[in-house]
């Protein structure tokens, strides 16, 4: 999103965790995002841009963490995730850099819990 008046400027990604009654900026820049695993996993990765890491998050966007997915920069044109309830893939679509060669990745980010289940501790009661 961008802050301001207009659509105008470089949006950045924002996060809310109470169903939009107030946001945070989580991240600097063009980003595409997505969820899953019942929103217990948020990833990012920079939008039209060379990169070799997707960036994630298991706390709300509170802190981010990086991850390697390739040895050579690509550039992304898109991010989804795969179908199922409990699923913690991602699919990242994009090119190397110099060429248009569809490259297609897919991440399992079930690692990123450690075996971690949820407790009552993991939930936030909130009402509007």
């Amino acid at each position: 999103g961008v802050m301001g008046n207009t659509l105008k400027g470089d949006p950045d990604l924002f996060v809310s965790t109470n169903a939009g009654i107030s946001w945070i900026q989580a991240l600097s820049g063009n980003y595409f995002y997505a969820t899953a695993d019942h929103g217990g996993i948020m990833v990012a990765i920079r939008q039209f841009a060379p990169t070799f890491d997707i960036v994630y998050s298991i706390d709300e966007g509170e802190v981010w963490h990086s991850y390697r997915i390739v040895k050579d920069a690509i550039k992304v044109y898109g991010l989804l995730t795969e179908p199922g309830e409990n699923s913690t893939i991602f699919s990242i679509f994009g090119s190397p850099l110099g060429t248009h060669r569809w490259r297609v990745i897919q991440v399992d980010m079930k690692d990123v819990f450690e075996g971690k289940k949820c407790g009552p501790s993991d939930y936030k009661m909130w009402s509007m």
